[in-house]
């Protein structure tokens, strides 16, 4: 049980923009204050939605209340071009799964590359997990004794997007 309900995950296929079929899982608690879509590494060098990284983001992110779309790119590589289609369709997918809440887009490695390429104005936040060097100028935090594969420090990591993303979209006051 989460702060913000029982959380619920199904797994499903949808298509992107451009017609591959893609899978994803979707986790929702039963209030939602906001909702992210999580990508993840290269996929040419093993990254899959299964990813450590984005794994640990799949399970913190519910239980604060931020309904979590986690999926696989296309299986042919498209140097990025696909892929920011792939996201934008996951955007679609999460949008009408969570309608009405802030929506953020959540990347590690290859997949904060793909989301800082984004320029949607559906999206009311980002968060670059291990970023590859951008001339993006973007808030930094410093995650001690870790290293780009962060191996030991998910979870840290994880917490740390939850509570930022949590503290963007606080549940209103019943008061």
């Amino acid at each position: 049980m989460s702060e913000s309900g029982e959380v619920t995950h199904q797994t499903f296929e949808f298509d992107s923009l451009d017609g591959p079929r893609l899978v994803g899982d979707l986790a929702m608690a039963s209030t939602v204050v906001g909702a992210a879509v999580v990508c993840h590494p290269h996929p040419q060098y093993g990254g899959t939605r299964f990813d450590q990284v984005v794994s640990a983001m799949f399970a913190a992110l519910p239980g604060a209340g931020i309904a979590t779309l986690r999926f696989d790119f296309r299986s042919a590589f498209s140097d990025g071009v696909g892929e920011r289609l792939d996201a934008l369709a996951a955007i679609d997918e999460l949008e009408a799964a969570a309608p009405g809440v802030p929506l953020a887009l959540v990347g590690y490695s290859f997949g904060a590359w793909v989301v800082l390429g984004l320029d949607d104005d559906r999206v009311d936040a980002m968060v670059a997990v291990a970023p590859p060097r951008t001339s993006v100028e973007i808030e930094f935090e410093t995650i001690e004794m870790a290293d780009h594969f962060l191996s030991g420090r998910t979870a840290a990591v994880a917490d740390r997007a939850a509570t930022w993303l949590s503290g963007r979209w606080r549940l209103p006051s019943l008061l």
